[in-house]
C-alpha cells in the first residue's frame, strides 16, 4: 500500500488515513502527493500597493504645493517690502533675504510637488527611476513657476 498524503501544502486540508496517492484536495482542488514539498508562505511584499485614499492625498499635496509655490513668492515680495519699510534702518541680511526667498520658495515647492506627483502616480518604482522622475518633473514645474512669477513681476512693476 502506498503512503497517502497527510496535509495539503496549499490550504492545509487534513486528508483521512488511507487516501489514495495522489489525492485531489476537496478544499482547493489541487492534486496533492506525499512527494510534494512542504508549503512555504511567500514573504510579504516590501511595499504594499497604495489605496485610492492615499493616492488622492498625494494628488492633493501636489496641487497645494504647485499653487502655493508661486503664491508664496508673490506674497513674499510685497510683505518683505512692507516689513523693510517699517524698520528704522535697512538691515543687510533682510535685504538679501528677499531675492533669496524668491529663488528658494519655488525650488522647494517644485521639488515637493514633483515628489508628491511621483508618489501618486506609481505604486512600485525603482529608486533610480523615481528619483529621475522627481528631478525632471521638478525642473519642468520650476520652469513653469518661474515663468508665472516673471509674468506676474512684469505686470506688477
Amino acid at each position: 500500500m502506498n503512503p497517502s498524503p497527510q496535509i495539503c501544502p496549499a490550504c492545509c486540508h487534513v486528508f483521512p488515513p488511507g487516501s489514495p496517492e495522489p489525492s485531489w484536495c476537496p478544499d482547493c482542488g489541487r492534486l496533492c502527493s506525499i512527494t510534494d514539498p512542504p508549503y512555504v508562505a511567500p514573504p510579504p511584499p516590501d511595499e504594499y500597493p497604495q489605496t485610492d485614499r492615499e493616492r488622492r492625498r498625494w494628488f492633493l499635496w501636489f496641487w497645494a504645493l504647485l499653487i502655493l509655490g508661486p503664491a508664496m513668492v508673490m506674497l513674499a515680495q510685497p510683505l518683505a517690502r512692507a516689513l523693510l519699510g517699517l524698520l528704522p534702518t535697512p538691515v543687510p541680511l533682510l535685504t538679501f533675504g528677499v531675492p533669496f526667498l524668491s529663488f528658494c520658495l519655488p525650488v522647494v515647492a517644485a521639488v515637493g510637488s514633483a515628489f508628491c506627483l511621483g508618489k501618486a502616480q506609481s505604486n512600485r518604482r525603482s529608486f533610480s527611476s523615481f528619483l529621475t522622475f522627481v528631478i525632471l518633473t521638478g525642473f519642468g514645474i520650476l520652469f513653469g513657476e518661474w515663468a508665472l512669477v516673471a509674468i506676474w513681476w512684469t505686470v506688477v512693476r
